[in-house]
């Protein structure tokens, strides 16, 4: 019984440091969304000119690809749980080169990473 009662307190406190630290699901908040391409190049060895994030249903950012593979992160509004996030690394052509979703965990974080993949230019 001691042992149930402790086990209760201990996910409720781990739920309470989850929620402290993101945004509640309902809640819309700007994410700062940091990428990488899988294979560890730099914009400059892809010619990666831009990428977009598309926001499903709602807008897109687009940003410039940076030498350093570290500057690269877009900042994006109006996030909520469960949004579904598109990234596209475009060529100077406008040639998709790399391309990268995932679904936005809840509590909703103030950064997450995406991993972009190579698409071979289709």
């Amino acid at each position: 019984m001691r042992l149930a009662a402790t086990v209760t307190r201990i996910f409720g406190l781990l739920a309470l440091l989850g929620t402290a630290g993101g945004c509640a699901s309902g809640e819309a908040r700007t994410l700062l969304v940091a990428w990488q391409l899988v294979d560890g190049r730099s914009c400059v060895d892809t010619a990666i000119e831009k990428v977009t994030i598309d926001l499903e249903g709602n807008s897109s950012m687009t940003g410039a690809c940076n030498a350093q593979p570290a500057e690269n992160q877009i900042s994006v509004g109006g996030i909520k749980a469960g949004a579904r996030l598109r990234a596209r690394a475009l060529s100077p052509t406008e040639a998709i080169l790399y391309r990268g979703d995932l679904i936005v965990p809840d509590p909703v974080p103030p950064a997450i990473q995406m991993t972009l993949y190579y698409t071979g230019g289709e």
